[in-house]
């Protein structure tokens, strides 16, 4: 089985790239290929990341890594990257694809040196563990867009001592 992983910047995604990453969004949230597609354009930035998985030239995975910032009290600015969409073609599902893509993001996260922050339902939290995500608690950060009881992990983001203010550019 051949596979291949690329990270693209938005700017460098082909017109193909996209429509593929919005037909395999749309397998998984079904609100239709056109209501993709009008929210890649209206939320993901030109300097956004872009994680594809292929198998044998075929789309299998994608992962966005949204750029951010947060910040600490002290109103100081730091970056980070929005661990936005987690994506896995369901025939390739149960065949540990899904923690070889992990590894990949997490590679990915660590090279572009900085920390990484998704928010996923209670039965996902297990799955990130595995991949060397924590926990973060719910007083320790606030965002700007709704979670909807959703929880908070990290990814190389060092202890945290006083509550963050997670925000998109």
């Amino acid at each position: 089985m051949l596979i291949e992983f690329r990270t693209l910047k938005t700017e460098e995604l082909s017109k193909k790239n996209i429509l593929q990453i919005c037909k395999l969004k749309d397998l998984h949230w079904k609100f239709g290929l056109q209501n993709q597609i009008s929210w890649f354009k209206k939320n993901i930035k030109k300097n956004d990341l872009h994680n594809l998985f292929y198998i044998k030239k075929d789309l299998a995975g994608y992962t966005s890594l949204r750029k951010g910032y947060y910040n600490y009290s002290t109103n100081k600015k730091k970056f980070f990257l929005l661990f936005d969409t987690l994506i896995l073609n369901p025939k390739y599902r149960k065949k540990g694809m899904g923690n070889l893509m992990m590894r990949y993001n997490n590679f990915i996260i660590s090279k572009e040196k900085k920390p990484s922050f998704l928010v996923c339902k209670k039965n996902l939290i297990k799955f990130y563990l595995l991949n060397n995500w924590r926990v973060l608690p719910k007083n320790k950060y606030e965002t700007m867009y709704k979670s909807f009881n959703l929880s908070a992990m990290t990814f190389e983001l060092n202890k945290i001592k006083t509550k963050i203010y997670l925000n998109l550019y």
